[in-house]
């Protein structure tokens, strides 16, 4: 890093509060800046390679199969139930249909976003530091070296991985609009629009980012306030620029739900994002048959429990945390304009926090949210020290520091094959459903489907089959408010597509007075001992021995079974089911605690 990288943190006393544009406050293109942040985007490349034949987990191929059945003509919230909103399913349909969704293009996925993330990183740490290309570098590096962690399960592309990309671009471009506002220059208006249009795509991917979109905005208008007695108006074209942000996001929800309505689905897309999502928030996530929270003892439960602040072992955060409130504390007494952008990293980073804790179920996944404004402020930290130390240089000795402290934490995890970091993450949850789907695939016919009941979408996945029902988890039949109908409606799936196997999750199995069981019964399921299932239990203690194959009587699956020497059960599904002992959750968590 040049010397023209050095820090300029903004001060409204000082001359520079209106400093140039991003990416190089001199006016000048950096090629030292390009350089870096090219063998950056090769080590995230490196890195998620090393991970590239690690097994989805369920999320992630709820997406991608979720867009795949949407590319058939599936309609969202009809034939698939799930209370997210539409965006990260309509991404994964767009990339089925552009590249394809089979393991090697979900890498390209993966990589490309976070690269994407990084440049978004970079940019909002330039503006947010008044034009700084060191802290900008900083940034990503600190996102090239965290982002692909594997407690926090960011090395692959789950929905957090779309939400940091939208969130880092569209606080990039509003901290690009602070620097023209609070330094006494109109932004100009398509910047609020863009910037509404990012936090629209963000909060598509899960609608309780709202939060965070609130608190971006009230952080806006209190920078502007901050900044009232420097320069005429400010406050007036801050709450312009708001309005702005807000029509714009408006309009693009009214988009959404007004297609949803206008395609006969607003009841069905109301009733699952916003009544299931409240049952989510309050009943384990949705796991437990009767409400034993609230909202509120979700967002107090990290004060609580102070391991939910974040994930275990998750130490190499510490120095990017510390880092992060030493800029947001000196940024509250630097100066009007320093605390006006201090304003918003703090609306980030506290919106991250509601957005974690309100579902209640603080899966490590969700903690990915932290990354960006940590990089950037910790970034930003990196030069605050070095004014501490009245050696504005020394911004690279804080850097390298903080680097080779969150690298030696970090980088001996790559130490491991693919398949333990599933381990180390889920145990064997998943490992063991990509096994289980290559015993499922040369049973089923290719142009035959089958139905899982359980919360394991991996096996529709890695078996190469379509799957029965749009309705993959369980438990939103089996407990739950729309449970009654939600099993009415695969039910009517079960009855259009005649499926010849059934993969029983023993964790879920269905009581006998269920729709389930009365099906199953009266279409001569028989469950049956599968060899490849008896070799993979072997090593297995018996709590994990989850999966039983059931087998229509007298179809052509029942046929290549015999061919394949594989014969009824010699237990019944209850004798199996008790050497299963039911999980906290009907469902094998996606948390490590």
């Amino acid at each position: 890093m040049s010397d023209d990288a050095a820090p300029a943190v903004l001060s409204s006393t000082s001359d520079d509060r209106s400093a140039p544009a991003p990416l190089a406050p001199d006016g000048r293109f950096s090629w030292g800046a390009v350089a870096l942040l090219a063998l950056l985007s090769l080590w995230i490349f490196v890195t998620r390679l090393h991970t590239l034949n690690e097994p989805f987990e369920r999320d992630i191929i709820t997406c991608i199969e979720f867009g795949r059945m949407m590319a058939d003509g599936k309609r969202m919230y009809v034939d698939m139930v799930e209370f997210k909103p539409p965006g990260a399913f309509a991404a994964w349909m767009l990339i089925h249909q552009t590249i394809g969704s089979e393991p090697p293009q979900v890498f390209v996925v993966g990589v490309v976003v976070s690269v994407l993330t990084m440049l978004g990183i970079y940019s909002a740490a330039v503006a947010l530091t008044g034009g700084s290309r060191a802290a900008g570098v900083w940034a990503a590096v600190f996102w090239a070296l965290t982002s692909g962690e594997r407690l926090i399960q960011g090395n692959q592309p789950n929905i957090e991985v779309f939400m940091n990309l939208f969130l880092a671009w569209g606080v990039a471009v509003l901290a690009r609009c602070a620097l023209d506002e609070f330094g006494g220059r109109r932004a100009k208006a398509w910047r609020y629009v863009v910037v509404g249009l990012l936090l629209s795509l963000a909060t598509l991917q899960k609608h309780h980012l709202f939060i965070t979109v609130v608190l971006f905005c009230c952080a806006w208008l209190a920078g502007a306030w901050a900044m009232r007695r420097e320069h005429d108006g400010t406050v007036r074209r801050a709450i312009v620029g708001a309005a702005i942000i807000g029509a714009t996001i408006t309009v693009c929800w009214t988009l959404v739900i007004g297609y949803f309505a206008m395609t006969g689905r607003f009841r069905p897309f109301t009733d699952q994002l916003v009544n299931y999502a409240v049952n989510y928030s309050t009943s384990g996530g949705g796991t437990r048959a009767i409400e034993s929270t609230s909202i509120w003892r979700n967002l107090a439960q990290p004060f609580v429990d102070t391991s939910f602040l974040m994930p275990e072992r998750t130490t190499y955060a510490v120095p990017l945390f510390a880092l992060a409130f030493a800029a947001i504390v000196t940024s509250m007494v630097t100066g009007a304009a320093s605390r006006a952008l201090g304003y918003l990293m703090i609306a980030w980073i506290v919106g991250t926090y509601l957005t974690i804790a309100l579902p209640g179920t603080f899966f490590p996944h969700y903690y990915q949210l932290y990354l960006p404004p940590l990089a950037i402020g910790a970034a930003w930290g990196t030069l605050v020290v070095a004014q501490w130390l009245h050696h504005p240089q020394l911004h690279r000795l804080v850097g390298i520091a903080t680097t080779l402290f969150v690298a030696l934490l970090v980088v001996p995890e790559y130490g491991d094959s693919a398949d333990q970091w599933s381990i180390v993450k889920y145990h064997n949850a998943f490992v063991l459903v990509r096994q289980v789907a290559a015993l499922v695939e040369p049973l089923v016919p290719a142009d035959e489907t089958f139905f899982e009941i359980g919360t394991d979408p991996g096996l529709y996945y890695y078996a190469h089959r379509k799957p029965s029902s749009g309705i993959f988890w369980a438990h939103r039949t089996l407990i739950g408010p729309y449970r009654g109908v939600w099993s009415k409606k695969v039910i009517e799936d079960l009855d259009a597509t005649q499926p010849n196997l059934i993969v029983l999750d023993l964790k879920c199995k269905p009581p006998k007075s269920h729709p389930f069981t009365k099906w199953m019964h009266d279409h001569r399921f028989i469950a049956v001992d599968h060899p490849g299932l008896a070799a993979l239990y072997e090593n297995l203690p018996p709590a994990d021995r989850r999966f039983v194959f059931l087998v229509r009587e007298g179809s052509v699956v029942w046929e290549r079974a015999r061919s394949m020497s594989i014969m009824p059960a010699t237990k019944t599904i209850e004798e199996m089911a008790r050497q299963v002992a039911p999980s906290v959750m009907p469902i094998p968590s996606n948390s490590t605690r």
